[in-house]
């Protein structure tokens, strides 16, 4: 496997304890704030602050992804899930490509804000995303649920989401949450 690092001045794999790097090119004028995903071992999504990027690693070609974003829409958080889907954690709201298609989920459709900071997607294929300001929302097959602040969760701030295990089946959290159904 490869491990790979974003920052402002490029690119960088470490693999089989060797480290490669590459300039970031074209992205590198469009923001400072970048995130990464993996497609696969050959495809990476690179997101700044105004754009949505794929990077194949052969031939380091950087390739701009098509993707509606608003003017306050700056990119956060990027996730692959395990189905294929790419997630878009934006200041304004989370992105769903799936195919050519791209839907938006903001407050309006159950997030508890729209600013999404990151995003995990956990071993039974749930979905979990951190917002600035409204907790985690999880996502499942069908549904959305919204954990909010609690004693468990003291701030709605969250900037990261890790785990030490994994929820054999229903999560294990307890306090005030909301659901909303998933189109």
């Amino acid at each position: 496997g490869a491990i790979w690092f974003v920052g402002s001045q490029g690119l960088a794999c470490v693999r089989d304890g060797k480290l490669q790097s590459w300039p970031l090119g074209e992205p590198a004028r469009h923001g400072d704030y970048l995130c990464i995903a993996a497609r696969s071992p050959a495809e990476l999504l690179i997101g700044d602050d105004s754009a949505l990027w794929r990077f194949e690693v052969a031939g380091a070609k950087w390739t701009r992804v098509p993707l509606e974003l608003e003017t306050n829409q700056g990119l956060r958080a990027l996730l692959v899930d395990s189905r294929g889907d790419t997630w878009v954690g934006t200041t304004n709201g989370l992105i769903r490509l799936r195919g050519d298609e791209q839907l938006l989920y903001t407050t309006e459709q159950g997030l508890p804000a729209n600013s999404i900071r990151c995003a995990f997607e956990d071993r039974a294929g749930r979905l979990w995303f951190g917002t600035w300001a409204g907790g985690v929302v999880q996502f499942g097959r069908a549904d959305m649920v919204s954990w909010t602040r609690s004693v468990e969760m003291p701030n709605p701030d969250v900037t990261g989401i890790a785990t030490a295990g994994f929820f054999s089946s229903r999560p294990r959290l307890s306090g005030p949450r909301k659901s909303f159904s998933l189109r």
